[in-house]
């Protein structure tokens, strides 16, 4: 899906979601991987800027990115700024962007506060996490001991629940 059809896809859910559920009073609206890279149909600071102008015409007061900070440079520093700047949330989406089927959990852990160092310094950063790929692990008890060491560093889950 190109970024133009994703915005406006995004945009229409929400119209629908708002308005068009009577007995809906609230939805979260989050974005993954956070910055993106350019794409074909535009550059990263124009997909922020134009996401960041679409929210607010559509009267979106918050939503939240959760970012990857492993190829931050100034400028997609700038474009976390910007979204914190306008309101939005700025969360934990792993430093690499690792899949945890792939690793331990100590190793997993260490991704995450890693990135955990360079995002806490963001405004409107919140201790929320949200798993790479939604992948909680390839066993029980990895699975289990990254809960258990998300909890012990402060961060609480940021569930999909329309993907």
């Amino acid at each position: 899906m190109t970024s133009h059809k994703f915005i406006r896809a995004t945009l229409a859910f929400l119209i629908f979601a708002v308005f068009g559920a009577a007995q809906a009073r609230e939805i979260a609206l989050t974005f993954d991987d956070a910055p993106r890279r350019d794409s074909a149909i535009m550059t990263g600071p124009e997909r922020a800027q134009r996401l960041i102008a679409a929210l607010k015409a559509a009267d979106v007061e918050q939503v939240a990115f959760f970012a990857v900070p492993r190829v931050l440079s100034d400028e997609g520093k700038a474009r976390l700024l910007a979204y914190a700047r306008a309101g939005h949330v700025i969360a934990n989406h792993t430093a690499n962007h690792p899949n945890l089927r792939k690793l331990s959990a100590d190793e997993f852990l260490a991704d995450v506060a890693d990135a955990d160092r360079t995002l806490r310094t963001l405004p409107n950063f919140r201790t929320w996490f949200r798993y790479p790929y939604l992948s909680k692990g390839d066993t029980r008890d990895k699975r289990d001991a990254v809960r258990a060491g998300l909890r012990a560093i402060g961060y609480t889950q940021g569930y999909v629940t329309v993907d």
